[in-house]
C-alpha cells in the first residue's frame, strides 16, 4: 500500500473527525442554559453540513486494488455521509434554541 494512499486515508479520517466533534460542541451550546455561542454554533454545524455535502459529492477518494484475483475497494464518500446528518442535526438543535427557547419556571417563594 502505498504511503501516500495512508496519508490521503488519514487527513479524510481527521476531517470526518473534526467535523463530528464540531457538530458535538454545536449541539452542546445550543442545549446549554441559557444557550451560548450563537455565532460559533451556527459556523461549526454549517462547516460540518458543508463538508459532508463537498466530501460525498466532489472531493472524495476511491482506491481499488486486485489482490489475488479479489478486487477490494474503498470509497471515502461513504465517510462523509455520517457529517450531513450530524449537522442537520445540530444545525437544526442550534436555531430551534433560539426560535423557541425553553419556558423559564416561576419561583414562588
Amino acid at each position: 500500500m502505498p504511503a501516500t494512499f495512508i496519508l490521503i486515508c488519514a487527513a479524510t479520517a481527521a476531517v470526518c473527525l473534526g467535523g463530528v466533534v464540531g457538530c458535538g460542541f454545536s449541539v452542546r451550546w445550543s442545549l446549554a442554559n441559557p444557550p451560548r455561542r450563537l455565532i460559533p454554533s451556527l459556523v461549526l454545524s454549517t462547516g460540518a453540513l458543508l463538508v459532508g455535502y463537498l466530501g460525498m459529492t466532489y472531493f472524495h477518494v476511491v482506491f481499488t486494488r486486485t489482490v489475488n484475483g479479489e478486487s477490494w475497494s474503498l470509497n471515502s464518500k461513504w465517510f462523509f455521509l455520517v457529517l450531513v446528518p450530524a449537522g442537520l442535526v445540530s444545525l437544526g438543535s442550534v436555531i430551534g434554541r433560539r426560535l423557541w427557547p425553553p419556558p423559564v419556571p416561576n419561583s414562588k417563594s
